[in-house]
């Protein structure tokens, strides 16, 4: 079973958190004035993020399994990105390494030790899921997944984006009012393999940011959703913070 001791450790603290607070502030202007730039504006705007950190709930929504976790989350431009997993009274519970290539998944209970590529058909995706461990850390940084320009402006009035890649037809749906992204789909066949949804955005030291993100596989009945209660950009992030120590003991599996 996919990654069944690691989903064995974060399905014991089924731990909700409130998705209010943190250091924001509501939405008070149009994220663009000509809804045609928003690709631009878009870029523009993740690129003022130089390191990430935020508190959340995890959800996830599948047949085989249902409940919430408690994650800190750490980014530091280009591609230091880590997840640590926490139970009540700050317990920690497992830590998750994604780098631009490579995963690290260690956990502490059983005190074992995962590491491979993320591209890896199996063991790179996310628990029990379907999910590319990749494409969980595009979305918790709030960005669509597979996102690349340029795209086309297809319909103004809705603020449809569109760009087709080999048989996949990648739709973006950008808000005409407040110019921010809404939703973002990946269909074949006009049929949607996963969808994407931003809400609930809040303003940040200048930055406009999601502080719900949401992934769903409707095929597989799958879904994860990340709840922000708090997020700080742009603060020094310490190293020990996202640094995995390893017991003397610990069991690995390495895949090369």
């Amino acid at each position: 079973m996919r990654f069944s001791y690691f989903y064995f450790v974060f399905s014991l603290f089924p731990y909700l958190l409130s998705c209010t607070g943190g250091t924001k502030a509501r939405i008070s202007q149009p994220f663009v004035s000509d809804i045609a730039n928003w690709p631009q504006q878009f870029e523009a705007n993740f690129s003022k993020i130089s390191t990430f950190e935020g508190s959340a709930r995890l959800s996830i929504e599948s047949p085989e399994f249902s409940g919430h976790i408690s994650v800190k989350t750490y980014w530091i431009s280009p591609d230091t990105f880590f997840i640590q997993a926490e139970g009540p009274l700050g317990l920690d519970i497992g830590k998750m390494y994604i780098g631009e290539s490579r995963f690290i998944i260690y956990n502490q209970f059983e005190n074992r030790f995962l590491s491979g590529s993320i591209d890896d058909e199996f063991l790179g995706k996310f628990l029990q899921t379907d999910i590319y461990l990749k494409d969980l850390r595009e979305a918790i940084l709030g960005r669509p997944l597979s996102y690349s320009i340029p795209l086309t402006l297809t319909d103004r009035n809705h603020g449809i984006f569109r760009k087709r890649i080999g048989s996949m037809d990648y739709r973006y749906v950008v808000n005409p009012a407040t110019g921010l992204l809404e939703s973002w789909e990946k269909l074949q066949n006009d049929r949607i393999r996963i969808l994407e949804e931003f809400k609930n955005y809040r303003q940040i030291d200048h930055v406009y940011f999601p502080f719900l993100i949401q992934i769903t596989l409707p095929a597989e009945q799958q879904r994860i959703s990340v709840f922000y209660k708090e997020i700080i950009l742009n603060n020094p992030i310490d190293s020990k913070i996202y640094t995995i120590e390893i017991g003397p003991k610990v069991k690995q599996l390495n895949l090369n």
